[in-house]
């Protein structure tokens, strides 16, 4: 096992999905005690908003369990078949209440790779709706992407240590690559908001107003997500 307990104790997700007070993200975003931002959970994962949301319906999917990657959740047997229902699952919860497809990426960190642009080394996969009109706004023939086919392939990256960069678009279709040098902290967000027209919200520090986290939890009161 990869994890160390010191990471488990600095990690604001961790910190977070145990109710600790040190450390958690949350609450020092929202301005104090408040309620759980946790849409759904299971014995292995949790689905929160995403702060500073690129788009309402931004959302985590994460491990409970402190993992740096989904690669290394994988490598360390967490069911990949269990991640992909989760993420088909909210995935079409997010269609139902947006109205948009649904696209995936993770900043996938390894111990001793290349800085993966991850903010928070936890394990966590965005999911963004977003308008068709976007189209292929990551060039992905063009730079280096290839074309997978489950998650368990990103377990044999980890299991080489290498950080990774993955991406699912609006059709399901799966790509990744190995990050390289100097990759740029949240480079999907930044690369993302330029290309839906909102450079600013590149950076989820950028914002720290929590009403479309509330309209999130409202909405998922009126029509609960199940995973």
């Amino acid at each position: 096992m990869i994890q160390n307990i010191s990471s488990v104790h600095n990690c604001p997700f961790c910190a977070e999905f145990h109710g600790w007070t040190d450390g958690n993200l949350f609450a020092e975003y929202s301005g104090g005690p408040s309620p759980s931002r946790i849409l759904c959970s299971s014995d292995e994962l949790v689905v929160v908003p995403s702060l500073g949301p690129l788009v309402l319906g931004h959302l985590l999917v994460c491990t409970r369990r402190h993992f740096l990657s989904f690669g290394e959740a994988v490598a360390h047997r967490q069911a990949a078949s269990k991640i992909e229902l989760c993420v088909e699952e909210v995935t079409r919860w997010l269609f139902r209440n947006t109205g948009f497809p649904v696209i995936v990426f993770e900043h996938g960190s390894a111990l001793g790779g290349n800085p993966s642009g991850a903010c928070n080394e936890h394990a966590h996969l965005h999911l963004v709706p977003i308008p068709n009109s976007v189209g292929d706004w990551l060039q992905l023939a063009e730079n280096g992407w290839s074309r997978l086919k489950s998650y368990e392939e990103l377990g044999e990256w980890a299991k080489l240590r290498t950080s990774y960069l993955y991406y699912e678009d609006v059709e399901g279709r799966r790509w990744g690559r190995t990050a390289w040098p100097g990759v740029p902290s949240q480079y999907f967000r930044q690369e993302l908001a330029a290309a839906l027209g909102f450079p600013e919200r590149g950076d989820w520090r950028a914002s720290r107003d929590i009403e479309p986290l509330e309209r999130m939890l409202a909405i998922n009161h009126a029509d609960p997500l199940i995973i």
